[in-house]
């Protein structure tokens, strides 16, 4: 095994916390916009947390 690059698995975990980090990223951004008009459709949950 080639310690040098991550397994599958390792790859989707990464993968997975980059998509947490930049949703997180995106949330804190909409939430500083104070004219910010939001449509919604609920489809599912996720817990994020907003620093």
């Amino acid at each position: 095994m080639n310690k040098d690059k991550p397994n599958e698995m390792e790859d989707e975990l990464l993968s997975e916390y980059d998509f947490q980090e930049n949703l997180r990223e995106v949330i804190e951004m909409l939430l500083e916009d104070d004219d910010l008009v939001i449509k919604t459709e609920f489809i599912g949950t996720q817990q994020i947390v907003i620093r």
